[in-house]
């Protein structure tokens, strides 16, 4: 049976603060493993660091050629607190 739980994230300063622009911002230099693929299969992605700034940039171009890249299997409140 689902559970719906609602005001979970309220306080969580994320849910207000993240923004692309923002993380573009703050931890542009932040080295952040990037993975790419379509396959679901973790053995068809390919993995490599990029700066989030260059993270950013990818994921919000406008010609959408870069869809498929992923931040994956990282806890980012250990990296950006």
């Amino acid at each position: 049976m689902p559970v719906v739980f609602t005001g979970a994230m309220a306080g969580w300063p994320a849910t207000t603060r993240w923004s692309f622009e923002w993380l573009r911002t703050a931890y542009g230099d932040v080295r952040v493993p990037v993975r790419s693929g379509r396959v679901a299969e973790a053995e068809h992605y390919r993995h490599a660091p990029m700066r989030m700034a260059e993270y950013v940039a990818a994921v919000c171009a406008p010609d959408g050629a870069t869809r498929g890249l992923y931040l994956g299997y990282i806890d980012l409140t250990q990296m950006i607190p």
